[in-house]
C-alpha cells in the first residue's frame, strides 16, 4: 500500500499520511509480509521537507540537523545535484573538494543520518535540491 505524497513547493513541509495496517506488496519481486495475529504494525506520521540550496566554492549547509517525530530524528535525506558541476558532500563544515564525497551533475544520493549535510563545489552557483523525511 503506497502512502499518498504530494510535494507542492520547494521549501515547504508536508505530512505524509500514516500507514495503519500491514499489507502485502504484490510486485513481481516482492516478498510476502505476514503479521502475527497479535501484532498491529503502525508507522507514525512522517513529515517531509523539501528545498533548494546554492552551493559554491565555500562549504554550505544543504540539510540542517533534524529532530524528527517524537525526537526520533531524520529518517532519510535525498540530495539531488541539479547543477552542471560536481558537488562534494560531507558531514562537517570542513568538507572540501579533496575530502568530500563526489556527487556528479544531475545525480542524486540518499542518506540515513540525523547529522548536518554540507556541500561544496569547485564551481560557483550550483543548485542542489533536497527532500528529507523526519
Amino acid at each position: 500500500m503506497a502512502l499518498p505524497t504530494t510535494i507542492v513547493n520547494p521549501g515547504t513541509t508536508q505530512t505524509i499520511n500514516s500507514l495503519q495496517n500491514g499489507g502485502q506488496n504484490t510486485g513481481a519481486n516482492s516478498h510476502p509480509v505476514v503479521w502475527a495475529s497479535d501484532q498491529t504494525p503502525t508507522v507514525g506520521s512522517v513529515n517531509m521537507a523539501t528545498g533548494q540550496v546554492t552551493v559554491g566554492t565555500s562549504s554550505v549547509i544543504i540539510v540542517a540537523a533534524r529532530t524528527g517525530v517524537a525526537g526520533n530524528g531524520r529518517i532519510s535525506a535525498t540530495v539531488v545535484n541539479m547543477g552542471t558541476a560536481t558537488i562534494y558532500i560531507g558531514n562537517t563544515s570542513g568538507v572540501t573538494v579533496a575530502n568530500g564525497f563526489p556527487l556528479p551533475a544531475q545525480a542524486a544520493m540518499s542518506l540515513n543520518t540525523m547529522s548536518v549535510i554540507y556541500g561544496i563545489s569547485g564551481t560557483a552557483s550550483q543548485t542542489v535540491g533536497y527532500v528529507e523525511t523526519y
